[in-house]
């Protein structure tokens, strides 16, 4: 998470597109290295100040075990925070490309030591920051988002083979803790992966459809049907729609999303849709 001024960063960002802003922004520099190999320093002075102290993650991962360390660290230190400040629990991000993301992907994980290489190895840093959160906070109180085959932001998981012995490694191992719920987004949340992913977790399961067409009234209700759904998530459609559950049960019309303004600051495009109006 991260803030930055109004000024030059939100101009940019109202002259994108609507179609690229239905895609979440590219992590930051430090989360998208620490799977990836070292690049090769720079010798000129000064050329390598910003890389140095806390944060560094660009460098060779199998050669600094501090900084998986540093990491998961921080988002215990985040979970503590929110379930301090009141929040009923904390959903750790392991999908769409970002630092979780990127150790469970064949592609982008370029480590070669013990959180590289086979399915069992890539999915130890995911299990490690889920565990060291769940006895920080209770394990009642946390859960897990993943996208696989998501194939974003260079996580590509192409290999069907691959695929399941990842994730299955890492449900097996996180089924004894009793989370919250599993989020997976995938283009068949109805298909055979997820309805797999969904005997090896065990627990509750909420399905999402991804970022190619706003989730329908009447898909989710086709979804919860699913015996292996037990909860559908909704993103676009309850942001246009302040009171989408009210909509949806008297079968009003909806608000169109405006995704030219999902990545803007301020309240435009997040908290001035209207509300039905009453008879």
């Amino acid at each position: 998470m991260g803030a930055s001024g109004r000024g030059g960063a939100r101009t940019r960002r109202q002259h994108r597109d609507a179609d690229h802003a239905r895609w979440p922004h590219r992590p930051p520099r430090r989360q998208r290295r620490l799977a990836l190999p070292r690049p090769q320093r720079d010798s000129r002075p000064g050329r390598n100040a910003h890389r140095h102290g806390y944060g560094d993650l660009s460098r060779a991962a199998g050669d600094d075990a501090q900084d998986t360390q540093d990491a998961l660290a921080d988002f215990v230190a985040s979970a503590r925070r929110a379930t301090d400040a009141g929040l009923d629990g904390v959903e750790i991000h392991a999908a769409n490309g970002y630092l979780l993301h990127q150790f469970l992907s064949p592609a982008s994980n370029q480590r070669t030591d013990q959180y590289g290489g086979s399915p069992d190895n890539r999915a130890r840093f995911v299990v490690e920051v889920v565990k060291a959160v769940a006895e920080a906070v209770g394990p009642q109180r946390v859960s897990l988002r993943i996208s696989p085959e998501h194939n974003i932001q260079d996580t590509f998981e192409h290999d069907r083979d691959d695929v399941p012995a990842t994730y299955g490694s890492l449900l097996d191992q996180l089924r004894p803790l009793g989370l919250a719920y599993l989020s997976v987004l995938h283009h068949e949340p109805a298909g055979d992966l997820v309805q797999e992913l969904d005997r090896r977790f065990a627990g509750k399961l909420i399905a999402n459809t991804g970022f190619a067409s706003v989730t329908s009234h009447e898909e989710a209700a086709q979804l919860i049907e699913a015996a292996h759904v037990d909860a559908v998530a909704i993103g676009r459609g309850l942001i246009a729609n302040p009171d989408l559950v009210e909509r949806w049960q008297g079968g009003h019309p909806e608000n169109e999303p405006r995704p030219e303004l999902f990545y803007a600051h301020g309240p435009e495009g997040y908290t001035d849709y209207p509300f039905l109006q009453a008879d």
